[in-house]
């Protein structure tokens, strides 16, 4: 999917995209991450949106997550 990414989107201005097919349209990088622990035996979840502004810190942030867990499961 990042590879078709890559291949698809023209870069617009620093964090936006577009692709030449689909005229009017910009896409943002972006990714949902999610924190889950207890507290007190009760489950607590918080998600976070987090932006990139290009490819190339998005796979810093997919190389560094990696070491926490396997992201073709988990996301």
């Amino acid at each position: 999917m990042l590879n078709e990414l890559k291949r698809e989107l023209i870069e617009y201005s620093d964090g936006l995209f577009y692709i030449e097919k689909v005229s009017g349209v910009k896409f943002l990088l972006q990714t949902e991450i999610e924190a889950i622990w207890r507290n007190n035996s009760i489950l607590k979840k918080v998600h976070f949106i987090v932006t990139f502004p290009n490819f190339e810190k998005l796979e810093e942030v997919i190389e560094y997550l990696s070491k926490f867990g396997n992201l073709n499961l988990e996301g």
